[in-house]
């Protein structure tokens, strides 16, 4: 391996590392030669820091080298992010076209053996048959009760802190002044909204609808 490879192939904290012990040896030898030391000290002080120089010079061309791997290296993961997100969206299109392709097929299928009065189609390798199911269809979701409705909060993890102290010590001023920060989002609970209809409360807003599904097996 040249000497260059491997001084290209360092981390850049390494480098970084490095170039900032020379940095600290060349200023402690500087300020050792403006104290003024013995003449016979003075030329090797002066050699020394000469040749940290020269290293310093030399960790600045492998850093400037360096910068130029991570720039590059950042460019292509830039690249490839790009290509792996078109690549997703492209087979997320094509998901949604088969899904959909197959919904029609079912529904299609499921017509035909309602309009023929059809419960089974059995062959020797497969199973068709109609299950019914029931589904929660929400029409008007403002005018659900507050008790038809999950609620998502999304606020300051401090905030949530000091309502949790706040319950414990009858909600103080402060915590009540910040109540207003909180943010949240309510959408229908189904579960909850069908066990009603079905145990006879009528829900405004909402009914049941009975879904027909193609079955094969």
């Amino acid at each position: 391996m040249s000497e260059e490879l491997m001084i290209t192939d360092r981390i850049l904290r390494t480098i970084a590392d490095d170039r900032t012990a020379l940095e600290e040896t060349l200023m402690m030898r500087e300020a050792q030669y403006q104290l003024g030391p013995p003449d016979e000290d003075r030329e090797e002080i002066l050699k020394d820091i000469a040749e940290i120089k020269k290293q310093i010079e030399a960790i600045d061309r492998e850093l400037v080298q360096k910068a130029d791997q991570v720039a590059h290296v950042l460019r292509w993961m830039r690249k490839t992010g790009e290509l792996i997100s078109e690549e997703r969206d492209r087979l997320k299109q094509k998901e949604i076209a088969c899904e959909r392709s197959e919904e029609r097929l079912r529904n299609y299928t499921v017509r035909v053996m309602v309009q023929n009065g059809w419960k089974h189609l059995k062959t020797a390798l497969n199973t068709l048959f109609i299950r019914g199911t029931e589904a929660v269809e929400v029409m008007d979701p403002a005018a659900l009760d507050p008790h038809f409705l999950v609620a998502e909060v999304k606020l300051n993890y401090a905030l949530w802190l000091a309502m949790q102290q706040a319950v414990q010590q009858f909600a103080p001023a402060a915590v009540a002044s910040d109540a207003a920060l909180v943010r949240v989002r309510t959408e229908p609970a189904l579960s909850v909204i069908k066990k009603a209809i079905k145990s006879g409360v009528d829900v405004d807003g909402a009914d049941l609808r009975l879904n027909q599904h193609l079955v094969c097996r």
